[in-house]
Order: structure tokens, then sequence, then C-alpha cells
């Protein structure tokens, strides 16, 4: 069974510093500016892109900076996670389905799954 240790660095070593994002979790912020980012002072959003475009070091890097339970309450609170990633990474952190956000009735999808317009 998948658990949410399996993401985290295995001999302690990697330590994580506020204020930067490390080269390996650059492709997570495409679309921001990473000289002046600091992942901390948005932990939703960070963590949202950690979990839905992430490797297991990236979201090992988002634990260790910010947290399981900020990792727990992502998933209980934002609807925009893709239903895949959110059934994961619910599974991986011991979040009950119906408590998650993305797999809610009424999280902005269509009947049939598919994501409707904004």
């Amino acid at each position: 069974m998948w658990a949410a240790a399996a993401f985290a660095p295995s001999d302690g070593s990697e330590r994580y510093c506020t204020g930067m994002v490390p080269p390996h979790a650059h492709h997570l912020f495409w679309d921001t500016p990473l000289e002046t980012f600091e992942p901390a002072e948005f932990p939703a959003y960070t963590i949202a892109r950690a979990l839905e475009h992430g490797t297991e070091r990236d979201v090992a890097w988002v634990r260790g900076l910010l947290g399981d339970d900020a990792v727990r309450d992502v998933l209980r609170s934002d609807a925009h996670l893709s239903r895949r990633s959110a059934n994961f990474w619910a599974l991986c952190f011991g979040v009950p389905r119906d408590r998650v956000a993305a797999l809610a009735p009424t999280s902005g999808r269509d009947a049939d799954g598919a994501r409707r317009a904004r």
C-alpha cells in the first residue's frame, strides 16, 4: 500500500530552504517568476502544483517545506485537482474520498466527470 512516508527523503539529507524553489521543481512553476516566488507564502498553490504535475522528489520537497497536514488541507479544499491526482494522493495521505474536494459531486465537473468551463 502506498503511504505518504514513501515520498519523504530517505536519509533526511535534503533540507529545504523557504524562499526558493529547488532546480528539480522548476518545471512546476512554468508561469511563475522564480526569482521572486516564495513557495511558503502560497502553500495551496505550491502543493497543488506538486500533486498535479510533480515527481516523487517534488512531493517530498513540498512535504519537507510545508508538512503533511498542509497537503491534506489542500486535498480537502482544492477542487481544481484532476480526479486522478486527487484520488491517488488521497489514498497516499489517508484522506477519505468523501472529504476530497476534487472528488465531490459539485467540484466543477459535468455528470460525466469532465471539467466545466469557467
